[in-house]
C-alpha cells in the first residue's frame, strides 16, 4: 500500500512526470515571452508551486524515510538535493527577497488536503486560490511575481538553466531508483550523484 501510494505520487509529481515543466521554465523560449504577462505569471506560479508542493508534501508526510525503506537511499538523496534548496541559491543572487516561508506559502497554495492524504491541486483549484489570495496576501504574491519575472531576465539565463538541470537530475535519479519511466529523463542531462 505504502509503496503504491508514493509510487503514484512520484509518477504524478510535476518535476518527474510533466515533460512540459522543463520547457515551461526556459525563459529564452520565445513562445513563453510572447504570452501575456498575467498568463505567464499565473501559470508559472502554479508550475513552480507544484514542484515545491511535492517536496513539501514529502516533508509533511515523512515520505523521505519511507522512500529510503522502499528504494534504498532515494529519500535521503532527494531530501539533500531538493529543488527548494537550489531555488534558494538562485534567490540569493537576486535583488529581491523570496523567503523560506514565502516558498512554503507558494507550495501550500497548491496543496489540497483530502482526508488523510495531501495532493497537488489542479490548475483550476490553484487559480481560484490565487484569486482569493490576491485580496488577502498582496505582499506575498508581489514577491512571488518578482521571482517569476526574474526567470525571464537575460542576466538570469544561466541560473534558470541551473534550475532546469536540477529538475532533470532529480527526474533521472528517481527513474533509475524506481524504474518508473519519465519522459524528462529522455532528454540529455546529468543524473543526481548520491551515495548508494
Amino acid at each position: 500500500m505504502l509503496n503504491k501510494q508514493f509510487t503514484v505520487t512520484l509518477q504524478k509529481s510535476p518535476h518527474i512526470r510533466d515533460d512540459h515543466i522543463l520547457e515551461y521554465f526556459k525563459s529564452q523560449n520565445l513562445f513563453y515571452r510572447k504570452l501575456s504577462k498575467e498568463y505567464f505569471e499565473k501559470t508559472t506560479l502554479y508550475v513552480l508551486g507544484r514542484v515545491l508542493a511535492v517536496e513539501r508534501i514529502f516533508m509533511l508526510e515523512a515520505v523521505y524515510p519511507q522512500l529510503d525503506a522502499i528504494y534504498g537511499s532515494l529519500g535521503t538523496c532527494l531530501k539533500q538535493n531538493r529543488f527548494d534548496l537550489k531555488l534558494h541559491d538562485y534567490i540569493k543572487k537576486q535583488t529581491f527577497d523570496f523567503f523560506q516561508y514565502d516558498r512554503y506559502l507558494l507550495a501550500e497554495s497548491v496543496i489540497v488536503h483530502e482526508g488523510d492524504v495531501y495532493r497537488t491541486s489542479t490548475y483550476l483549484e490553484a487559480k481560484r486560490g490565487y484569486q482569493e489570495k490576491e485580496a488577502v496576501e498582496k505582499e506575498w504574491l508581489e514577491r512571488a511575481r518578482q521571482l517569476i519575472q526574474s526567470f525571464d531576465e537575460e542576466r538570469n539565463k544561466d541560473l534558470v538553466e541551473g534550475l532546469l538541470d536540477t529538475l532533470m537530475a532529480i527526474a533521472k535519479y528517481i527513474e533509475k531508483k524506481t524504474a518508473i519511466d519519465s519522459p524528462i529523463s529522455m532528454k540529455p542531462g546529468e543524473m543526481l550523484k548520491c551515495s548508494p
